[in-house]
């Protein structure tokens, strides 16, 4: 009962977290964005703005602090440390499109044939 109570409260929690983004109304708590720089930050509330005509253009965002020093390489140790994490455990998540289903499986699998 006590995990069935969890989901709920994540999914009630997923759903608030969706209509705060639509509105443009987000946070960096801590301490999952301690470590992000002010750069980062920065990017990520230029683009979630509301009002397209106030929201960063494409040459903006190719412009912006944090993304031209990415395009140089000139990535933090923090950064490096978290891109190994994720590319050691990707394969974990990954979606093989074009595999063909697991038996049990191709009941959910709509296929046309050519």
């Amino acid at each position: 009962i006590m995990w069935v109570s969890s989901i709920l409260r994540s999914e009630h929690n997923m759903k608030n977290l969706y209509h705060l983004i639509k509105k443009a109304k987000y946070a960096f708590p801590s301490p999952f964005w301690d470590e992000i720089s002010d750069d980062a930050k920065d990017f990520v509330k230029k683009c979630l703005v509301l009002d397209p005509k106030e929201r960063l253009t494409a040459s903006q965002v190719l412009e912006h602090p944090w993304v031209a020093a990415a395009s140089k390489g000139e990535f933090s140790e923090k950064y490096l440390e978290q891109l190994q994490k994720w590319q050691s455990t990707r394969h974990q998540t990954e979606l093989h499109i074009g595999d063909k289903p697991k038996t049990g499986d191709a009941d959910n699998v709509n296929e046309t044939e050519n």
